[in-house]
């Protein structure tokens, strides 16, 4: 299990997803719990995805599901994984029907 560590530029990409969910009568906010915790979990086990990884000018890159591309950084202390930046799906940050 490794340790996740936001940028800044992450940071705020996340503070966007959570605030743009859709209130009042139907909510997505579960959905998007589950895409954060989806995302968290495999970027905390990437040992088991390092298929998954792509590179494109010395940057790592990995898809998680239909979810959102990571560009991520391993450090040197082989335990720590700093996510840089994180492109959701347009459909995943739109406003989205939960039906529980």
């Amino acid at each position: 299990m490794k340790i996740i560590v936001l940028s800044d530029n992450a940071r705020l990409t996340l503070d966007d997803f959570f605030h743009n969910y859709c209130g009042a009568d139907i909510t997505d906010m579960p959905q998007r719990a589950y895409h954060y915790r989806r995302l968290i979990n495999v970027l905390s086990n990437i040992n088991s995805f390092l298929n998954e990884i792509y590179v494109v000018n010395d940057k790592n890159y990995m898809k998680v599901d239909n979810i959102c591309v990571v560009e991520f950084e391993i450090r040197e202390n082989v335990s720590e994984v700093a996510i840089m930046d994180i492109q959701f799906n347009n459909d995943t940050t739109q406003p989205q029907k939960y039906n529980p």
